[in-house]
């Protein structure tokens, strides 16, 4: 079973969180909500966020702490400075990449050739971020973008795993993300993005791109349910989200259901949506804290979209059942499928 499944499975009660240990799987949405709404009341601090400082460094908008005063004013500031970044990025870059991708899958149609919708979305939210935020990156896209795909992929173990009854991967890949995560700054280096500036661009590839182009993936597997926004309902790209209690913090009406400080609340986001399905998107988060991308995420997708339906490009997928893999980010086990038409294969 995959970890998202897994989790969810674990959620017995209709309401009331599980509890593991120290950890609490709260998945009811209206919970989750009130915990996004208090940032005050949780930190991002001991392991669970020491990886995710590793990889995106401590000047990352998604890293930083905003509960003191003076840590407050500097997220504000980083804040202010990604929004205008993304929601300034141009409709005609957008648009440009997005004809490109559907471009790319047009000339798939009908060949009977496997396509790897994954590779495709992520070439996609690559090319718009980079573009639109370090053009001078460009020249190293490939092994840019393969140590994003790397890092990413072993987040979730090096994030979670002392979480989980499975140390000993834990144990293995810790030194395998610590040295991507070093090739990625050294990287960087060899075109002048450093410090705040290589932190700002290594979160908007393994964040931004990589959320953007699981959501595309899903969307495009869907096919008759051709629909960003539903996508971003079923399948929110970020499936679980750790906020560490600073204070004692009541998640129900139940006094047992107290968590005390150094517990950890996971958010499951995937699994609010399985077990509680709901027209509320939580896939941005809510509050204060909620994702600075999501504008130019929704822009991404809905291109996509509009271009997919208009050229009536269709998409049979190699697997015979859809099901999320155990990344950081929601991804399909297998994105591989083949390109038809509005009528597939004579069906």
């Amino acid at each position: 079973m995959n970890l998202p499944d897994f989790l969810t499975s674990r959620c017995k009660d209709p309401v009331r969180p599980a509890k593991w240990g120290k950890v609490w799987l709260v998945h009811h949405p209206e919970q989750i909500c009130q915990v996004l709404r208090r940032p005050l009341s949780f930190g991002k601090g001991g392991e669970l966020w020491d990886a995710v400082r590793r990889l995106l460094g401590k000047s990352s908008l998604i890293a930083m702490e905003n509960r003191a005063p003076e840590d407050f004013s500097r997220w504000s500031e980083a804040r202010e400075k990604a929004q205008k970044l993304l929601s300034g990025v141009p409709e005609d870059i957008v648009h440009r990449y997005a004809e490109s991708l559907v471009q790319r899958l047009s000339r798939k149609l009908g060949t009977g050739d496997v396509v790897d919708l994954r590779a495709e979305a992520l070439r996609y939210t690559g090319e718009v971020i980079l573009e639109a935020a370090a053009p001078q990156a460009k020249i190293l896209t490939p092994d840019l973008l393969r140590l994003a795909d790397e890092a990413m992929g072993l987040l979730t173990p090096v994030m979670i795993g002392p979480l989980l009854p499975w140390p000993l991967l834990y144990l293995t890949e810790r030194k395998r993300f610590d040295r991507v995560c070093e090739d990625l700054t050294e990287l960087l280096q060899q075109v002048g993005v450093v410090d705040e500036a290589r932190d700002e661009l290594i979160t908007l590839l393994v964040a931004g791109r990589d959320a953007t182009a699981a959501a595309l993936t899903w969307m495009l597997l869907r096919n008759g349910e051709l629909n960003y926004s539903e996508t971003l309902r079923s399948y929110p790209p970020i499936w679980f989200l750790p906020r560490i209690c600073t204070s004692s913090y009541q998640i129900t009406d139940s006094a047992e259901d107290t968590a005390q400080p150094g517990d950890v609340l996971l958010l499951l986001l995937y699994s609010a949506e399985q077990l509680h399905p709901s027209q509320r998107i939580l896939s941005f988060g809510e509050g204060e804290r909620r994702c600075v991308g999501a504008d130019l995420a929704c822009r991404e997708l809905l291109a996509v979209e509009e271009l997919v339906r208009d050229r009536g490009l269709r998409f049979a997928p190699l697997a015979k059942k859809l099901e999320p893999s155990g990344d950081i980010t929601l991804w399909p086990k297998d994105a591989r499928v083949r390109v038809g038409g509005d009528v597939l294969d004579g069906a």
